[in-house]
């Protein structure tokens, strides 16, 4: 019996890692700039700058530009922009460079030093969690992330997603989530327009529709109160794949 392929992102989706990736931004820019203190909870850090990162958050493709957000949020109080962030992108390539292994490093040492504190810093997203199950067994699914695989694998065995290994398309192995899509698809011996592929992002939906797959957005994820119109289908949970 023929099986619809899902390829869903991680975080913004399944997961809200939010509060971990504020912690996780900045112990990363305290390795950048030589130190070697570690923030292991919200409550030591400035509750005007949580807000504002939260508020901005939406920005971030990968972890590089977590760089770009922290350093901004610590050293202007002007409002982050598309224009301004595309500016400051443009200006510290190399610092962004520097950053990212550095983002991987923190997080893992966040992890390791106290693990259940720091799986208290997840929560799993309802509108994704209530249908779990049903859409897991009616459809193959994928999940393209680019989160590191242990953090997700940690998920995958905590919440018992009960996803297979190869199905897990974490950073590195794949260059985007295009190629992923793709991937998936070559594995899957179906045409990429086979697969629909879920995200929070409007910007990975669109680069992802150029493979020719199906693309639908969900709205529960870190962009909810910043998309006013998108040209892909909105899902209000995930079972909502099944409607479209």
């Amino acid at each position: 019996m023929y099986k619809p392929i899902l390829a869903i992102d991680f975080d913004g989706v399944i997961c809200d890692s939010m509060d971990e990736c504020i912690i996780t931004a900045l112990n990363a820019c305290n390795h950048l700039n030589g130190e070697d203190s570690l923030y292991e909870s919200l409550k030591y850090l400035d509750e005007k700058f949580i807000k504002r990162f939260r508020q901005f958050r939406h920005f971030i493709r990968s972890a590089e530009e977590y760089f770009i957000l922290a350093h901004h949020l610590q050293t202007s109080i002007e409002d982050l922009t598309s224009l301004i962030f595309k500016k400051l992108k443009e200006k510290y390539p190399q610092e962004m460079q520097n950053y990212a292994p550095l983002f991987y490093q923190a997080r893992n040492e966040l992890r390791k030093r106290n693990t259940e504190k720091w799986e208290k810093l997840h929560r799993r997203y309802e509108e994704a969690a209530v249908d779990w199950d049903e859409v897991n067994s009616r459809c193959e699914c994928f999940i393209v992330t680019d989160k590191d695989l242990e953090s997700v694998s940690h998920f995958d065995r905590l919440w018992e997603l009960n996803l297979q290994a190869d199905r897990i398309w974490a950073r590195g192995r794949a260059s985007g989530k295009p190629q992923a899509v793709m991937q998936i698809a070559q594995s899957m011996n179906a045409a990429p327009g086979s697969i629909t592929f879920i995200d929070d992002h409007p910007q990975h939906l669109r680069d992802t529709a150029k493979t020719g797959a199906k693309c639908a957005w969900a709205s529960w994820g870190y962009h909810k109160n910043v998309v006013k119109k998108l040209e892909f289908p909105y899902l209000k949970r995930l079972s909502d794949i099944f409607l479209i």
